[in-house]
């Protein structure tokens, strides 16, 4: 699994890649780019959560990011964000359905 480093010294926070982002997983605030690499494939979300919340499984069969990127052209990185997170949501209701049907 890759990571994506943004290099502060080198980036203007001109936002393009904000834009360009199909899922609207880059977020610019307070002059910093945040952008979740999945802790480079050990997020540490996962091993904080004391309740046992969040869990890090690979996604197999998500939706087509080339498809999302064509349906999301238009909307903000916000927008893109909800959209996404409504299809993945989507695609884990049908599996969850058909695993407990």
């Amino acid at each position: 699994m890759g990571q994506i480093i943004v290099s502060p010294t080198v980036c203007s926070l001109c936002g393009v890649c904000e834009k360009a982002c199909p899922i609207g997983a880059i977020e610019i605030f307070d002059d910093i780019v945040y952008v979740c690499d999945l802790c480079g494939g050990k997020p540490k979300c996962v091993t904080a959560c004391t309740e046992g919340a969040i869990t890090f499984a690979a996604v197999d069969h998500g939706p087509s990011l080339k498809g999302i990127k064509k349906e999301t052209n238009k909307m903000s990185p916000n927008q893109k964000r909800q959209y996404y997170l409504k299809k993945l949501g989507t695609v884990l209701r049908e599996k969850w359905s058909r695993k407990h049907a």
